[in-house]
């Protein structure tokens, strides 16, 4: 679930094939969106969602459809390649705005703080569209190398450069720094994405396990879930500027 950027404030929810809209003072229903049929060239292939974004600047939601699998052909893809369509919604019209693709699996996507950018993450790489622009897609961004790969190499490995060839892991959960264009993002490590250069500025050491984050905008403090505890970080934003512009 999300807010919506509205005026009073609403709730998102996904509910499987269908995104319902709360009041959340009373908890009323104020609509449903049926979304069980995303491909106007394709009427009888249903789909539900595993994830959901919301945009911060409008009413726009965008799906996570799940990896096509067997069906992936009949998109374009090779078969069992887990190409991924990614669904944008405009509630307000009640109409599906876009269908993208990524050509691999999906941990989810998530908008960047202004909403001007979506970003499709999983396996290597990231995908960053413009989602001000018809979501044109603007650059990829290669997730950092695995872990197991970095712990077996006899030098140490500079993670913002590593060799081309370094084995790519695959990116968790991610979420958008408020009051700019980075995504933080954890793969093995707390990683932060800058979706203007289409580049990895920073990386921090985080726990283990860590399967979801969240950040509060006001305090910028970051949230990390792990397992049956929550850990909380102070995001520096004068250390965090200074890193999207090194070279």
């Amino acid at each position: 679930m999300c807010w919506l950027n509205s005026n009073p404030l609403k709730l998102a929810l996904l509910r499987n094939t269908a995104v319902v809209i709360y009041e959340p003072v009373t908890g009323e229903i104020l609509d449903e969106n049926g979304l069980r049929f995303p491909f106007s060239d394709k009427p009888n292939f249903n789909r539900s969602f595993e994830k959901m974004a919301c945009n911060s600047a409008r009413d726009e939601i965008a799906l996570d459809g799940g990896p096509l699998m067997r069906k992936a052909p009949e998109f374009g893809f090779p078969l069992n390649s887990g190409a991924t369509p990614i669904v944008v919604v405009d509630l307000e019209r009640k109409a599906i705005k876009k269908v993208l693709f990524s050509a691999t699996p999906l941990n989810g996507v998530a908008y960047s703080a202004d909403g001007s950018k979506l970003v499709s993450f999983g396996m290597s790489p990231i995908r960053v569209w413009d989602a001000s622009k018809d979501f044109a897609a603007l650059g990829e961004i290669e997730n950092p190398p695995q872990l197991d790969w970095v712990r077996a190499q006899r030098t140490p490995v500079d993670l913002l450069h590593p060799p081309p060839d370094a084995p790519r892991g695959n990116s968790g959960d991610l979420t958008a720094i408020p009051n700019s264009d980075v995504m933080v993002g954890v793969a093995s490590d707390f990683h932060f994405w800058d979706t203007t250069q289409c580049r990895i500025v920073a990386t921090v050491r985080s726990p283990r396990d860590v399967s979801r984050l969240a950040v509060h905008k006001p305090s910028a403090t970051l949230a990390a879930a792990v397992v049956n505890r929550v850990h909380f970080y102070r995001i520096d934003a004068a250390a965090l500027q200074r890193a999207t512009k090194e070279e």
